[in-house]
C-alpha cells in the first residue's frame, strides 16, 4: 500500500514547470562537469606522478 501511495505522489510531483526542469538540468550538468573535472584531475595528477617517477629513475641512472 505504501508503495502505491508513493508512486501516486511521485506522479503528482512529475508535473514540473520548465523552470524547475531547467534548474535541475543546470544543477545536474554542473555536478556532472565537476565529477568529470575531478576524475580528469585525478587521472592527470597520477600521470604526472608516474612521469615524475620515470624521470626520477632516468635521472638517477
Amino acid at each position: 500500500m505504501c508503495k502505491v501511495q508513493d508512486s501516486e505522489q511521485g506522479a503528482k510531483q512529475q508535473s514540473i514547470t520548465p523552470t524547475d526542469y531547467f534548474e535541475f538540468n543546470s544543477k545536474f550538468q554542473s555536478v556532472t562537469f565537476f565529477v568529470i573535472c575531478r576524475d580528469i584531475t585525478i587521472q592527470y595528477s597520477c600521470q604526472v606522478q608516474r612521469l615524475g617517477v620515470l624521470f626520477g629513475l632516468l635521472s638517477d641512472e
